[in-house]
């Protein structure tokens, strides 16, 4: 058998060893994870702020019912991007095949 010149170069486990490195796949999922559980924590406090904006619409303050009505439909808007981001967050999460990564969600999927 001739061994190259050049084998010392042609480092075939080197390359299987990057081929099967799902380092960076792990971390994508990790962050997405991440950007759900914030999704979360701004979509509680989004609906706690409209929960009393709702309390506030029933004040009977004539003067303020323009500005009321402003604010409630600006706190809707808002909750409603969160849901779409949290929506397509998980959309991109559920692409990813969960027996890779069951060990990083805690989940058993």
């Amino acid at each position: 058998m001739v061994i190259p010149a050049d084998y010392e170069k042609c480092d075939i486990k080197n390359s299987d060893d990057k081929l099967f490195d799902i380092t960076q796949e792990t971390e994508l999922v990790t962050d997405i994870r991440d950007i759900l559980d914030e999704l979360n924590v701004i979509s509680c406090v989004v609906f706690d702020q409209k929960a009393v904006m709702d309390d506030m619409a029933k004040v009977p303050l004539p003067s303020l019912k323009h500005k009321k009505r402003h604010a409630l439909g600006y706190v809707e808007k808002v909750l409603a991007s969160v849901n779409k981001m949290k929506h397509e967050a998980q959309r991109e999460y559920n692409q990813v095949p969960k027996s890779k990564f069951s060990s990083l969600t805690g989940s058993d999927e």
